[in-house]
């Protein structure tokens, strides 16, 4: 990364938040990479809409018109998603373990009244199979 790229990713003074960022960035060049058929990370640009997202600007895949990808990171975790044609987005939290943070599962009750036995159950099946990752 290079210029105002570069500079974002390292106003963080943590370390462990700069790998993040680097590996996001990365993880995005890929993506556009493989997108276009490329082999490396290089021949094309990538730049951020006025909010800060990111987008291929240049080139554009002819058989992909709508190409759109989003990267989140937090913690140790980092996810791409990206579709050929339809915007996407993607969020990621990491466990609050891994934030070093007290586990804490009291928003479920919180919101037990405002949720459906479905719903609930749902929930209650996401955690576990979070808890075994």
């Amino acid at each position: 990364p290079e210029g105002p790229e570069r500079d974002g990713m390292f106003r963080s003074t943590r370390w462990a938040d700069r790998k993040t960022a680097l590996l996001g960035r990365l993880l995005a060049r890929r993506a556009c990479a493989r997108a276009l058929g490329l082999d490396g990370l290089a021949g094309f640009v990538v730049a951020k809409t006025h909010g800060g997202k990111p987008f291929l600007r240049a080139p554009l895949p002819n058989h992909m018109p709508n190409f759109n990808f989003n990267v989140s990171h937090d913690g140790h975790w980092v996810v791409l998603a990206s579709d050929p044609l339809h915007a996407v987005g993607c969020d990621v939290s990491a466990p609050q373990r891994a934030r070093g943070d007290a586990e804490d599962d009291a928003w479920i009750e919180e919101l037990s009244n405002l949720l459906h036995q479905g719903e609930r159950d749902a929930i209650h099946q996401e955690l576990t199979v979070r808890g075994r990752y």
